[in-house]
């Protein structure tokens, strides 16, 4: 077990609750509101990380991690754009890779933007902006299907309203919405037409994945799982691995009867097959194929998971508090986001498989979303 930042004030849900009400109110000015120059930058393999930005005001920023040089550079979007900004809140990024799709489609990078309701378009290189989505409902997570479509997870103009909203990329405009669940956030493309989706929750409360068959634009079963599920990892040998949040009814009184761990679920031939209750709230959930492993957050902190065990492991593998996690299995790294006092610039830890520290990236306010381009 390693330690990092063990004297961090961040555990529970209920003090990030008050925090982030807090920042509604005091996170107007910042250095992130500054104009970087234009720049004509190429961008290509290395870490690429979505900052949020700061809540409700401002907007949210992309760090690049050079693999090659090991430079960082920070608010690479607007550098590209005359200081336009992305909007508010960058939930998530997207790089079009799969070899099935279109080049044109594989030369685009899609901004997910959050409260501003939309996804914005930019070449993959150059971060340059070639367009946006509009008509979206809280967006959430983007996935390109192929040449001619993507799907965007959204919680809905209510927060629990949640849908999946089908993109038409040769148009850029919402075909059709299908509700899915409250909450709509993670998803896994099973082939064929076929999509699953965690229904979050959202601001309220759910506990289903639902098939979706994009085909007939219909939900076509779901699954029961725990309360609030929030992402969906393949694993080996067919199964399917799921972290979920569990419920909150009271951020006043953590011992309220009606508040529900979050779990780590496996599914076996569309079914529950185990289902290991959490200590506290399961987040995030990242898969280490290649040796037999799994790590997620719980309460902020990082666990491990041996994929042939039936029992969760009583201490964290890395003790603090993280936003998102992100496995790579090119270079072996974990690599997960501290969000500080989610008001200032936060960082990226990246860890190898034994929990040493082999980097720390700079990034922006709140760093969500992490993705590694090879």
């Amino acid at each position: 077990m390693l330690f990092y930042k063990k004297n961090h004030s961040l555990y529970g849900l209920c003090k990030i609750f008050i925090l982030l009400f807090f920042l509604v109110f005091s996170s107007a000015c910042n250095k992130e509101n500054d104009t970087p120059p234009s720049s004509n930058v190429i961008y290509k393999a290395g870490i690429y990380i979505a900052n949020e930005g700061p809540f409700q005001n401002g907007s949210g920023t992309v760090t690049y991690w050079d693999k090659e040089s090991g430079t960082v550079s920070q608010r690479i979007f607007e550098s590209a754009n005359n200081g336009e900004q992305v909007g508010n809140i960058l939930q998530s990024l997207y790089f079009a890779f799969p070899a099935t799709v279109s080049d044109e489609v594989r030369q685009k990078v899609f901004l997910v933007v959050n409260n501003a309701n939309k996804v914005v378009i930019a070449n993959k290189d150059t971060f340059k902006k070639q367009g946006e989505i509009t008509g979206l409902a809280l967006p959430r997570f983007l996935q390109v299907i192929s040449s001619e479509k993507a799907v965007v997870t959204q919680w809905g103009n209510d927060g629990v309203s949640g849908s999946l909203a089908v993109i038409n990329l040769k148009t850029n405009q919402v075909e059709k919405t299908i509700p899915t669940g409250s909450g709509a956030e993670g998803m896994l493309y099973l082939g064929s037409d076929q999509l699953l989706v965690a229904n979050s929750g959202g601001w309220g409360r759910d506990s289903t994945l639902a098939y979706v068959n994009l085909a007939t634009g219909t939900v076509t079963g779901k699954v029961v799982v725990g309360d609030n599920p929030v992402a969906i990892r393949p694993g080996k040998s067919g199964e399917l691995w799921v972290i979920c949040r569990g419920h909150t009814e009271d951020y006043t009184n953590p011992d309220n009867p009606l508040n529900t761990k979050g779990r780590l679920i496996k599914i076996e031939n569309n079914a529950v097959s185990m289902s290991l209750e959490l200590k506290g709230s399961g987040t995030q959930l990242s898969m280490d194929l290649d040796n037999n492993q799994l790590f997620y957050l719980d309460g902020g902190q990082i666990y491990r998971f041996v994929l042939s065990q039936n029992q969760l492991e009583d201490q964290p593998f890395v003790n603090g508090y993280f936003y998102s996690i992100y496995f790579d299995p090119e270079s072996a790294n974990l690599l997960a986001s501290d969000p500080k006092d989610f008001a200032s610039d936060g960082e990226v830890v990246v860890f190898n498989r034994q929990g040493d520290i082999r980097r720390i990236i700079p990034s922006g306010i709140v760093p969500g979303h992490i993705w590694v381009r090879p």
